[in-house]
C-alpha cells in the first residue's frame, strides 16, 4: 500500500478518535478497544472511521475470526489461526517473540477468540485501530492483542510453576 493510503487511513482514525473523545463517547482509545465506550466499541469505531476513507481500494474492516480456521467438527470459540491464509496474504503476521503458532492457537482457545473479539481496519498491508492509528504490519502488535497476550502468558506461567 502507498504512503498516501496509509496517511488517509491514519487521518480518518485520528479524526474519528478525536470526535469520539470530544463527544464523550470514550475517555481514551483503549476504552474503545475494550468495548467499554458508551458510544460503541472497536467494531462501531472501525466502521465509523471507514466511512471517512472514501474510495480506497482494499481498505476494509476485519475481525480476528477472519484470520482463523473454523473446525467443522468443533464449533467453539477459539479456533486455530489459518496459517496458510496469513502466509499468503499477511506474511508479516507472526507470533510475538517467545511464542509460536501452537501457543497462539492455545491463546485463541483459552481467550475464546471469536467474531467480535477485536475488529480493526486493514489496507491489505497494515492493521489499524483506535490505539494504533499509524498501523502495524503485524496485527498481534496492536495494543489490544499485546494486552491479551501479556495477560495470557502471565496466567499460563503462573499456573505452570517455575520455569527453568
Amino acid at each position: 500500500m502507498s504512503d498516501t493510503i496509509q496517511a488517509q487511513v491514519t487521518s480518518a482514525i485520528q479524526g474519528t478518535l478525536a470526535e469520539w473523545l470530544a463527544r464523550g463517547l470514550a475517555k481514551d482509545a483503549a476504552e474503545i478497544n475494550r468495548g467499554e465506550a458508551r458510544g460503541g466499541c472497536c467494531d462501531d469505531f472501525a466502521n465509523v472511521a471507514l466511512q471517512g476513507i472514501d474510495g480506497l481500494e482494499g481498505v476494509q474492516v476485519v475481525d480476528v475470526a477472519m484470520f482463523m480456521r473454523p473446525d467443522p467438527d468443533e464449533l467453539f470459540e477459539g479456533n486455530p489461526f489459518d496459517r496458510k491464509l496469513l502466509k499468503a496474504h499477511w506474511p508479516r503476521v507472526q507470533p510475538p517473540e517467545d511464542l509460536d503458532w501452537k501457543d497462539m492457537n492455545r491463546l485463541s482457545r483459552d481467550a475464546g477468540f471469536n467474531t467480535g473479539t477485536h475488529v480493526w481496519i486493514t489496507d491489505g498491508a497494515r492493521h489499524y485501530d483506535a490505539e494504533c492509528p499509524e498501523g502495524t504490519e503485524n496485527f498481534f502488535a496492536l495494543p489490544f492483542f499485546q494486552r491479551v497476550i501479556a495477560s495470557w502468558v502471565e496466567e499460563r506461567d503462573m499456573g505452570a510453576g517455575p520455569r527453568p
